[in-house]
This record gives structure tokens, sequence and C-alpha cells, in this order.
């Protein structure tokens, strides 16, 4: 799924899946509507992650370290394990 349908999937309240929400919330779209608190979670940390990435706070391989930390957190916390 393009970055255009993921936003359009966003703004029709159709379910997104991980991978999905971690694209919109790099792009800086804003945090679509009705998700469940893991999904929220998920991302205001990928933003929050990509922000720091962007103003140079953390350099690229911090940024995969801490993405890949908050895959496994949502993973254990929305059951996927």
């Amino acid at each position: 799924m393009g970055r255009d349908e993921i936003i359009k999937a966003a703004a029709s309240g159709k379910d997104m899946d991980r991978d999905q929400l971690m694209k919109l919330a790099a792009s800086g779209k804003d945090m679509p509507a009705g998700l469940l608190l893991t999904e929220a979670m998920l991302f205001q940390a990928t933003a929050y992650l990509y922000g720091r990435y962007n103003a140079g706070l953390i350099d690229l391989e911090q940024a995969k370290r801490d993405k890949q930390m908050i895959i496994e957190t949502y993973n254990r916390a929305a059951g996927i394990e």
C-alpha cells in the first residue's frame, strides 16, 4: 500500500496494520481517530522517533534500534508474538 492509499485508508476509517500506521506517523500526518490504545501508542512513539531523528537528536543507528524496540513493544502489547 502506497503513501496516498495509507492516507485514504486513515481518512476512511479502514483498519490499518502496524506498518501502515508507522508510515503514516513517519510522514507527519495527523493521528487517525478511533485507534486502539496500542495503535495510538505505536503512532505517537513512531512520530516522536522520526521527529528526534529529523531534528538531529539521534543518529540513524540509534533510530534503527529505537524503532525495533517500538515494534517489539507494540507486538507484545497487541498480543502479536
